[in-house]
């Protein structure tokens, strides 16, 4: 997947090949990151996250 920061995501990562985007882009932007990717740190994180944008019934 690389690095959080796209910038530093090393070749052969998805956010290394597919996105070029820094912190420092994104602030003088005034937006968020673009990082083309999510992945949860851990299971009780991925929880709460599905949690937050999914219904029940969107789930299987």
């Amino acid at each position: 997947m690389g690095h959080t920061e796209p910038r530093q995501a090393l070749p052969g990562t998805i956010r290394g090949d597919f996105i070029y985007d820094s912190y420092t882009l994104a602030n003088n932007d005034q937006r968020a990151i673009r990082n083309l990717i999510h992945a949860s740190g851990d299971v009780d994180e991925a929880k709460r996250e599905l949690n937050l944008w999914f219904k029940e019934s969107d789930l299987c």
